[in-house]
């Protein structure tokens, strides 16, 4: 029906206004779903069809003309309080600042210097709390144009001083560390805009693409030199990690020697980090060292090695024209992670979406080819996330005898199976 609503032009949506006037949103809706997206798109629907709640669709505007004159003296207020009902009637026809237009009627003869007065008498008063407290005042300020400058707005309400939110950041050695346990700070510092000032004491750590260079050094002359981008952690790991194989742990084991670590370099590139690797072990090497290195240097870390190769895993299982349940128990990664990496290769990873849809009748003739079940879905009104089965139901529910299916040769061409056979 949304495409079919696509072709209603303004004028239409307005003539069948005027065809059916008594018509209200929800009637319009089972009577004509097509004119309702096309009034919905074209942005008229609240214009023609307003939507009325189930206790105002009895009330016509001829009924708030009479509420006004049974009521004369009420205010604007004391209507939307006391009578709801014919507020939002009056407000949904159009209506409201007709019969009750916005006035002010100061409270108490409330002056400008009243408002002065009663600002210096409660200094630290919010306006959020000078309108829950002291509506009188509140309305009073406003009224004068003093509210701006006696009250002034706040964007957010600040639960901490920017000294608290400081104070409380040294307690953590890292923004990660504070991001995990005190999500409510780190939010309230990007606020502030004082992360200068209240990270200033972490030390920066690394990442994929940051790393330093760092060194165990024996005094045997033996020496370790490797890459990472958290020196603390890497050195509990080559320490006293003893699900990890480590040169450095081995060779205390041999020897009983303790190392000293030193950290070579800042942060650098990766690329850089890994080449100035190399360059450090020549170096050690040339002065005499004994290079403990096991493997090749100019490693960047499991981390980044082991995202490259899920992606070519990916990919080769993809070619060969498995689903992407099966790339993710093959894999390992998410629905997620597998679905961006086909979609950046052009790769449709679930394969249904380029099959066509046939509608058939009880006697097996298909009456209705559509390229794809999103075309199909799109026909009959269905949500993007729904399947085939929610396409059969809608059918079913549409009383049409028809039924849904997939293209029978092309879906045993990619799954090798008819549609609905079990593997």
């Amino acid at each position: 029906m949304r495409r079919l609503s696509k072709n209603i032009t303004l004028e239409e949506c307005h003539q069948f206004k005027a065809e059916h006037p008594a018509l209200n949103r929800k009637s319009l809706r089972a009577k004509d779903s097509a004119m309702y997206y096309a009034m919905k798109r074209l942005n008229v629907l609240d214009e023609l069809y307003p939507y009325l709640h189930k206790y105002q669709r009895d009330i016509t505007v001829e009924d708030c003309i009479k509420f006004k004159e049974e009521h004369p003296d009420l205010l604007r207020d004391d209507v939307y309080k006391e009578y709801g009902i014919y507020y939002k009637a009056m407000k949904t026809l159009g209506v409201i600042d007709e019969l009750y237009p916005i006035s002010f009627v100061p409270l108490k003869n409330i002056s400008a210097e009243d408002c002065k007065v009663f600002k210096q008498e409660h200094p630290n008063l919010s306006r959020v709390e000078l309108r829950k407290q002291f509506w009188p005042y509140y309305k009073a300020t406003k009224h004068y144009n003093l509210l701006d400058d006696l009250y002034p707005s706040r964007m957010y309400e600040r639960k901490y001083i920017a000294q608290q939110l400081i104070d409380i950041a040294r307690q953590y050695k890292s923004r990660k560390q504070l991001h995990k346990e005190r999500n409510d700070i780190y939010i309230a510092i990007q606020k502030y805009g004082i992360a200068k000032e209240a990270y200033a004491h972490m030390k920066r750590l690394g990442d994929d693409k940051h790393k330093l260079i760092y060194a165990f050094e024996f005094p045997d002359n033996s020496v370790y030199v490797g890459l990472t981008y958290n020196l603390a952690l890497r050195s509990h790991n080559h320490l006293y990690d003893t699900r990890r194989t480590s040169s450095v742990r081995e060779h205390i084991e041999k020897t009983g020697l303790q190392p000293e670590l030193k950290q070579l370099t800042e942060l650098l590139d990766v690329e850089e980090a890994a080449r100035m690797e190399g360059e450090y072990v020549e170096k050690y090497r040339s002065e005499g060292w004994t290079i403990l290195n096991k493997v090749k240097t100019g490693s960047v870390g499991t981390v980044h090695n082991r995202r490259r190769v899920a992606k070519e895993e990916i990919l080769r299982i993809a070619r060969e024209g498995y689903p992407i349940k099966v790339i993710m128990s093959r894999t390992g990664a998410t629905e997620r992670f597998v679905g961006n990496v086909l979609r950046n290769e052009g790769i449709d990873a679930y394969r249904l979406n380029d099959i066509p849809v046939e509608i058939v009748d009880k006697q097996g003739n298909i009456v209705r080819t559509f390229p794809s079940i999103q075309e199909a879905k799109a026909h009959y009104d269905i949500g993007y996330h729904f399947g085939m089965k929610s396409l059969n139901s809608r059918l079913k529910h549409l009383k049409t005898g028809y039924t849904a299916r997939y293209n029978e040769e092309k879906y045993i061409m990619i799954h090798g199976r008819k549609y609905g056979e079990k593997k």
